[in-house]
């Protein structure tokens, strides 16, 4: 630490200090002659102290300080992190090579916390502190660890992000994105094997959580095959044992991908797991992807929407017709000021032009917390946006100008897509 005595004001000053000082000690003591009976020594030691005040009052008036400089040094932090999950065990055959990286990597990783801060971390579907290297994740968010390390190690002085995986990531946007954002040296360590090996998988499974008795609903398939242009394969879906849908595609290039829709019957109520299985090829090196599992909570009840309103609009009739063409709703309407039923009846509620100036809606909102329902703002020129702003959903919106346009639809002819 280096301290160091520093002025306000221009050091050039401290002279005029000094001078102030010993010219009023001089014409104080000095000069007056009735002083002479004291003795010298007295005047000496009082024209001294007299001297010592008017300095340090007049040097007072610069605004002195105290100025400390610490340096601290510390040392670039390398990050080092491991990709936990399965793939990476799956993708050696010969398990020993995976133990001797492992290994290896703890050795280097010793040497490196030497020279530098060291920090590990393992990572999969999710963060963790600690160097775990037993590969029995089953998610890899790659996404996720770029903005652990941002958030953890934010303005810090980070020399190098070293992270060792395989590249494959089954959750979270792409990599590359997250790099935008990084000020910092990424290295990476590739792990596996990069031969493109034979293999058909299911990649992703799309539909709805719930679904209504008696209704059909969508199943949506991704198929994606690797080298095995010219084979065919069978999709089956299947429901306690029991074959509910099948379809067989064609493989019609080595680097093939497809999707498949499926419209199953929901014929009864509750949890129904359904499992999707793809043919097997003897040459694949990995059949574990060729099965996967879904569930639907299929439901008996419709769902209800309650339509609440400032006053009546015809924005309110046309919702209401476009919700009730859907079997599985039911659609009340009513203003605000007839509104005498229970909220937790339904299951979305739908507001137009509320608040208002005329109705607050903190009584209804306050409910609608309670009942942590759904809640859709619909906002037009009845809409109070003061106090729409202080419910605190989250977002407010701005009024550039109080003035509104009015806007409608115009259909171009020419445009087929929706009949």
């Amino acid at each position: 630490m280096r301290s160091e005595l520093i002025f306000e004001h221009s050091q050039w000053f401290i002279l005029l200090c000094i001078a102030l000082a010993f010219g009023y000690a001089f014409l104080l003591y000095f000069r007056d002659k009735n002083l002479q009976e004291i003795g010298r020594k007295k005047i000496y030691l009082l024209a001294g102290l007299r001297f010592l005040a008017v300095l340090i009052i007049s040097l007072l008036l610069l605004s002195p300080m105290i100025r400390s400089i610490v340096t601290n040094v510390e040392n670039p932090i390398i990050i080092f992190a491991y990709d936990n999950s399965k793939s990476i065990k799956l993708a050696y055959k010969d398990t020993s090579q995976l133990i001797d990286f492992q290994e290896d990597t703890k050795n280097i990783l010793n040497k490196i916390s030497k020279k530098f801060d060291l920090r590990t971390i393992s990572f999969n579907g999710e963060i963790n502190d600690t160097l775990l290297l037993d590969n029995q994740g089953k998610r890899t968010n790659i996404s996720t660890l770029f903005d652990y390390v941002n958030n953890r190690f934010y303005n810090k002085n980070i020399g190098a992000l070293i992270i060792a995986t395989d590249g494959i990531f089954n959750e979270g946007i792409s990599p590359e994105y997250n790099l935008q954002n990084i000020n910092f040296p990424v290295y990476t360590i590739a792990l596996g094997d990069t031969t493109t090996h034979k293999d058909l998988k299911i990649s992703k499974i799309e539909h709805n959580e719930i679904a209504f008795v008696n209704n059909d609903f969508q199943v949506i398939i991704t198929i994606t095959a690797k080298k095995l242009q010219g084979k065919k394969a069978i999709i089956n879906i299947s429901n306690n044992g029991k074959i509910v849908a099948s379809k067989e595609i064609y493989i019609s290039s080595n680097d093939f991908l497809k999707k498949e829709n499926f419209y199953l019957k929901a014929d009864e109520t509750g949890v129904k797991q359904y499992t999707v299985s793809i043919t097997k090829f003897d040459d694949e090196t990995n059949t574990l992807n060729n099965k996967r599992v879904f569930a639907i909570n299929i439901i008996k009840n419709k769902q209800k929407i309650l339509i609440i309103a400032n006053a009546p609009h015809p924005d309110i009739m046309a919702m209401s017709q476009a919700l009730s063409t859907n079997q599985n709703y039911d659609v009340d309407f009513f203003t605000i000021d007839n509104f005498n039923k229970k909220l937790s009846d339904y299951n979305l509620i739908i507001l137009h032009n509320l608040p208002s100036k005329q109705n607050n809606l903190r009584n209804i909102f306050s409910k609608i917390t309670t009942a942590k329902l759904p809640v859709i703002f619909v906002l037009g020129t009845q809409t109070d946006f003061q106090t729409f702003n202080s419910l605190n959903l989250g977002f407010k919106v701005n009024q550039q100008r109080k003035t509104f346009d009015d806007v409608q639809a115009y259909l171009n002819p020419n445009f087929a897509d929706f009949e």
